[in-house]
């Protein structure tokens, strides 16, 4: 996957459920995700079990460190930080959970990003929970 349709994917896991998704204008992970509200879930795992780790957490990385513009869907990031954020770290902690050496080696070298510090800051609560 790459970096546009990592994007995209994000915002699908992101954005808000709306009448438009109920009226058949969404995605098809934002159609799956209205049927069931568990599918969200289903889908980052399926996503997770078939993307290359390493590849997809640089890629991540990427994107945390250089969100999108204002240009992408309407100020989408700008309006949908907190969700954006979530998701990305969401998926770099789910990476991260069996690339650990990879995970703590690209969060030293971005810690001091602005753009990253508060998704690094959830994947650190994360692993602490996690043992």
């Amino acid at each position: 996957m790459d970096r546009s349709e990592l994007i995209n994917f994000i915002a699908d896991l992101a954005g808000p459920i709306d009448p438009s998704v109920f009226a058949g204008f969404g995605s098809k992970v934002q159609m799956r995700i209205s049927s069931n509200s568990l599918a969200g879930e289903k889908i980052k795992t399926e996503w997770v079990s078939k993307a290359d780790a390493v590849a997809a957490l640089d890629v991540l990385f990427d994107i945390a460190c250089n969100p999108p513009d204002e240009t992408f869907e309407n100020n989408f990031y700008g309006r949908f930080k907190e969700n954006w954020e979530f998701e990305v770290a969401d998926l770099i902690y789910r990476f991260g959970n069996t690339h650990l050496k990879e995970l703590q080696e690209k969060m030293a070298v971005h810690e001091k990003n602005a753009n990253v510090k508060s998704i690094i800051e959830l994947i650190r609560v994360w692993l602490s929970e996690s043992g």
